[in-house]
């Protein structure tokens, strides 16, 4: 009898080991996607990115659990991974609804977060501000008059609670080069910025951010040996990323990324490499 409880007592442990999750911080969990980003431009194949990307998310939370009752920390990391989607979905149309729905669902409950708190952390407010930048891409018109000055205003708070938010610097820059110069905006605007957020990156994620956006910028001014030397020193931090060398490859086509998503999110796959 003892040895049979013995052995009940066993199994119980081991399926409890099994099944029990590892407790991780917020930072913690926050580093590692921003790190899986990067290693996702690995893939030439987008919807292999894609399904390694859904996969990550559920193993992750199948073996770890966020140690932290924030809210807000769980916000933020929910905004992440269907931004990071997006960048894998978007320019397959039967996805529409989904994003559009989606990038709502998570707006109202960011926005929402941050009209109930006085303190919001400037990954809430940067994050938010990515949102609200991608559903506009829906309706640009509409979007622009609705959501423009919210997204300038979101990430200039980000930026006021930490100066040195290297994510915030980057994705603020991509406001400043679609901006027209009477609304504060401009190409000129954009590469200061993000020179600023390269010269304050520590984390390698940082830095090829920094140098690809920096590159293509520079494409779009005409600077084409400076924007080969910042390309070539994003794929030297990931030289395994594809994505750089695509970028390499509409560049010499004529086409800087912006423009080439541009043109993409407008035709919907009708440009031909």
């Amino acid at each position: 009898m003892k040895k049979k409880i013995c052995i009940l007592l066993s199994l119980f442990l081991i399926s409890v080991n099994l099944f029990s999750k590892e407790k991780v911080n917020f930072n913690f969990a926050l580093e590692t996607f921003l790190d899986l980003r990067v290693q996702l431009t690995g893939y030439e194949d987008r919807n292999k990115a894609s399904d390694y990307l859904h996969s990550y998310w559920s193993d992750f939370w199948q073996k770890n659990e966020l140690d932290s009752d924030s809210e807000q920390e769980k916000i933020i990391l929910d905004n992440l991974f269907i931004l990071e989607e997006y960048n894998y979905m978007w320019d397959n149309k039967a996805n529409d609804d989904y994003f559009v729905s989606g990038f709502q669902k998570q707006i109202d409950i960011s926005e929402s977060y941050i009209a109930g708190h006085s303190s919001v952390s400037s990954w809430l407010f940067s994050t938010t501000a990515d949102l609200f930048s991608c559903i506009m891409t829906y309706n640009p018109v509409s979007g622009t008059i609705k959501y423009g000055l919210k997204i300038k205003e979101y990430y200039e708070k980000a930026l006021n609670l930490d100066s040195k938010d290297a994510y915030a610097l980057t994705h603020y820059a991509q406001w400043f080069y679609w901006a027209p110069a009477v609304s504060g905006g401009g190409k000129n605007k954009a590469l200061k910025t993000l020179e600023t957020a390269l010269e304050i990156s520590k984390k390698p994620c940082d830095v090829f951010y920094a140098e690809m956006f920096i590159s293509q910028v520079l494409f779009d001014m005409k600077k084409y040996e400076e924007s080969s030397v910042h390309l070539n020193n994003a794929l030297k931090v990931y030289p395994e990323s594809y994505y750089i060398k695509f970028l390499a490859d509409i560049n010499k086509q004529g086409y800087s990324m912006f423009v080439y998503n541009r043109k993409m999110s407008d035709s919907k796959n009708n440009i031909k490499q």
